[in-house]
């Protein structure tokens, strides 16, 4: 019998088409080991730190976290600070709260084992950040770059380098982990990557509560790039609405009100304002400083609290300039956003996630914190990552890491004296954060007017082993 040499010439091709893109797969994922690789390194230097500020309420100091295991099913039924001899109920986190308890069990009073969770769990978040970016903009030279920015953003010391940061790097991770399955669901069908994409959202809700953020998200990425399967996304949608929803009663049961009526104005200094305009102008004020803190992440301070910034005016220039380049990305993406760029994705993608820090739409217990930027520093990651690869005109030879490397060398020269200039900022910051009094002392001289810090300061001073 005859061999058809159509049907051989055709599963050549085939077997060719699947040898290459299993060739790419192999590139992308060492890609994003790499990404992760690096955020371990410049965070190495934090794996031997005490505690410091907030790890002191949550774990070193909380009656409730030291219980170990036996404390999970009360840690589920309180507030995130319940335990701690001063408490607020206005917070639900109990996920962080319940890894805590039980590495406390695991090693009592040794916050090494912490720094080493938080630093691992921040490496993996860059590995599947890389991944999922990947999947939605089908460039690797992209999806690289903006990983490797996003991992040595020094705006992140705030959440790394301190314990009580578990709350932010889970919830980003288990969002990002969604994103990824939700797309592996739209390739392949598979009702199991569709539970974890639920699953993975669920649990980002109970790591902190403004992961909620992320359902813009999912219609933003449905909107760019998954417009086709709507049947497919709508019923996503509505699965994962519901669960916010089920959050939201559970979270109300527990701590009450979605969100507090007032707070103290030594937590946010917006309520020293005298009036709605005088809030509004500097809460555009404070856009601004973070705004400024993405391009330019120096000075670094844990605490911008009363009375450090000050309530600004319309006349202020301060607030004038900040309302400008605010006015200025939301008209551009506006006009935009039709084209379906990326860039523009990364804008949008910003501003739904920093839509709860902002205190615009509800008011926070925090005015200005770095922290507050860790999952929207990734919508900014992925706007820098863009416009250098359209500068650099990035080529997507995905046959080994040496060739990629090699034909996009002038880009990752520049992508490497970014990474050099962050990553040096990082680790001198990092051991800012060893423990309460490096970090008061030395953030006072940053932040001279801030109430909190100076009492912060009084308290640990007056310790014995201070005195």
């Amino acid at each position: 019998m005859k061999k058809n040499p159509g049907k051989i010439i055709e599963r050549q091709r085939h077997k060719s088409a699947e040898l290459k893109i299993s060739q790419e797969k192999k590139l992308v994922h060492n890609l994003a080991f790499i990404v992760g690789l690096i955020g371990f390194i410049i965070y190495a230097n934090t794996l031997h730190h005490g505690y410091a500020m907030d790890d002191n309420s949550l774990i070193a100091e909380n009656f409730s976290t030291q219980k170990g295991w036996a404390a999970i099913g009360e840690i589920f039924k309180t507030s995130y600070r319940y335990g701690y001899v001063f408490t607020s109920a206005d917070l639900y986190r109990p996920l962080s709260k319940v890894m805590f308890a039980i590495e406390w069990w695991i090693a009592p009073n040794n916050p090494s084992l912490n720094h080493w969770i938080n630093v691992i769990l921040y490496s993996v978040t860059g590995y599947f950040i890389t991944l999922t970016l990947y999947q939605f903009f089908k460039s690797a030279a992209l999806a690289f770059v903006s990983g490797l920015l996003f991992m040595v953003h020094p705006i992140h010391t705030d959440v790394v380098a301190n314990i009580k940061g578990r709350d932010e790097i889970l919830a980003l991770l288990l969002s990002i982990l969604a994103l990824y399955f939700w797309r592996k669901y739209l390739e392949n069908g598979k009702i199991f990557q569709v539970v974890l994409t639920f699953i993975f959202f669920f649990l980002a809700l109970f790591s902190k509560e403004s992961a909620i953020t992320f359902l813009g998200v999912f219609i933003l990425v449905w909107f760019f790039f998954d417009s086709m399967k709507t049947k497919e996304n709508f019923k996503t949608f509505i699965g994962l609405f519901v669960l916010a929803i089920l959050f939201l009663i559970i979270r109300h049961n527990i701590v009450g009100n979605i969100v507090s009526a007032t707070y103290a104005i030594e937590d946010n200094f917006l309520m020293g304002a005298p009036d709605v305009l005088h809030r509004y102008t500097t809460i555009i004020y404070s856009m601004g400083i973070y705004l400024k803190l993405l391009f330019l992440p120096y000075p670094l301070v844990f605490d911008y609290s009363f009375n450090q910034i000050p309530i600004v005016g319309l006349s202020d220039f301060r607030f004038i300039i900040s309302f400008i380049a605010i006015a200025f990305l939301a008209v551009l993406t506006a006009i935009r956003i039709r084209s379906k760029s990326i860039w523009v994705f990364g804008v949008l993608y910003f501003f739904v996630t920093f839509s709860v820090a902002s205190n615009i739409f509800v008011v926070i217990g925090t005015s200005i914190a770095e922290r507050l930027l860790y999952a929207p520093s990734l919508g900014f990651c992925i706007v820098i990552g863009f416009l250098i690869c359209k500068i650099f005109k990035s080529k997507e030879n995905l046959n080994s890491i040496k060739v990629f490397l090699l034909i996009n060398s002038s880009m990752f020269v520049f992508v490497l004296a970014i990474l050099i200039v962050f990553s040096s900022i990082t680790i001198v910051r990092n051991p800012v954060w060893k423990n309460d009094l490096t970090l008061y002392s030395h953030d006072i001289k940053i932040s001279p007017n801030s109430a909190r810090l100076h009492f912060y300061l009084g308290n640990t001073l007056m310790k014995e082993e201070n005195l």
